[in-house]
């Protein structure tokens, strides 16, 4: 599959790296950090970076993805990104993706007390 794909371009017409073998079609490629994620709609995407404001970090979940955004979302401007270390320090971990995942609960939520 690599010759189907030796060479692509994101949005501003930036030349990447070749695509490895396993590339899916399903996968996004960030135009800011040039990271390739997952774009299928179950999983929890990428928050660009740039003019987005955003970390440029992939995420396993949806749920992932919203929590690591912290602060009020009013006034404009104050809501931020949680850092990588911040994240660590709250027990989150990165799959073998790359991409986020948040800790696991502290309780199984399904056994009775």
């Amino acid at each position: 599959m690599s010759d189907f794909f030796d060479l692509i371009e994101d949005f501003d017409g930036v030349e990447l790296e070749e695509i490895e073998d396993d590339y899916d079609p399903s996968h996004c490629v960030c135009p800011e950090c040039k990271q390739i994620y997952s774009g299928a709609q179950a999983s929890g995407g990428h928050c660009r970076g740039g003019r987005y404001g955003g970390c440029c970090q992939s995420f396993a979940s949806q749920h992932a993805g919203d929590k690591h955004r912290v602060g009020p979302h009013e006034p404009r401007g104050l809501r931020r990104c949680l850092t990588p270390e911040e994240l660590t320090a709250k027990g989150w971990t990165k799959d073998d993706r790359g991409a986020w995942r948040t800790p696991p609960p502290k309780t199984n939520p399904w056994q009775k007390p």
